[in-house]
């Protein structure tokens, strides 16, 4: 059961990276957020000891993303253990509720943590459907749904149909 939990995390990571990577051009509040976080900027998901990572990438105006640790970001989430990182992106509870429960700890500016959470935040609008979202999100946002489901095809559809990568 811990390899199929393993696993789901390194997937959801990639998806992850890819959604940060491509959603600054979608929303322009998640572009508006990666502006106010210092330009060359690195932060990065890690599950403690040898469980998956992602690190993500900002320089400019161009995002990137690596599904391997880094030891030297700028901000750092890092999981206690599998358990919790796998409840967290299966939406089984919020990122806030993991890191009050000390399931989570950070590393880094605490006011860059809070954009990046504002970004992850935006990002998980988009990728869940509504019902789920608003469990995992502290404010769901108010987006038209007309403006909600273009930007969720635009960013699904970049996921999987530009394989192009950044880094």
């Amino acid at each position: 059961m811990r390899w199929i939990k393993r696993w789901v995390v390194k997937v959801v990571f990639w998806i992850l990276g890819r959604a940060l990577r491509k959603a600054h051009r979608i929303d322009p509040d998640i572009a508006y957020y990666y502006s106010k976080v210092p330009s060359p900027l690195s932060f990065s998901f890690k599950v403690e000891t040898t469980g998956p990572c992602l690190t993500v990438y900002r320089e400019g105006e161009k995002v990137s993303y690596k599904t391997n640790c880094e030891e030297n970001t700028d901000i750092q989430f890092i999981f206690k253990n599998l358990e919790a990182a796998f409840m967290v992106f299966t939406a089984s509870i919020s990122t806030i509720r993991a890191y009050a429960e000390n399931r989570v700890s950070v590393k880094g500016d605490i006011g860059d943590v809070m954009y990046i959470m504002r970004i992850l935040d935006r990002v998980q609008v988009y990728l869940f459907p509504r019902f789920i979202a608003e469990r995992v999100v502290k404010r769901y946002p108010v987006i038209t749904p007309f403006k909600l489901l273009k930007n969720r095809l635009r960013l699904i559809l970049s996921l999987f149909f530009f394989f192009k990568r950044e880094v």
